[in-house]
């Protein structure tokens, strides 16, 4: 049985660079619902390769305003390349 696309528009083994606030993580996309210990960083990293696949973006970097488990608004830097 093959493994849904955690991204529709990437593959899971596509490698990519992650820049969160200034510290960089090496993984593949299938990698993103595992590696984070926060759900702010997964969000912000998630809805950025989101924005790439919709928009056909080869790398990217931005603010993206994600919200915690209480609704308050948190801001993040994140850049990701795909590799």
């Amino acid at each position: 049985m093959r493994t849904p696309q955690v991204i529709k528009g990437f593959n899971n083994s596509q490698k990519i660079r992650v820049i969160i606030n200034a510290v960089g993580i090496y993984m593949t996309v299938g990698e993103i619902t595992s590696r984070f210990s926060t759900t702010t960083h997964f969000q912000a990293v998630e809805t950025t390769l989101h924005l790439m696949a919709r928009d056909k973006i080869p790398g990217m970097g931005h603010r993206v305003v994600v919200y915690d488990g209480k609704l308050n608004r948190v801001d993040v830097d994140v850049q990701v390349d795909i590799l």
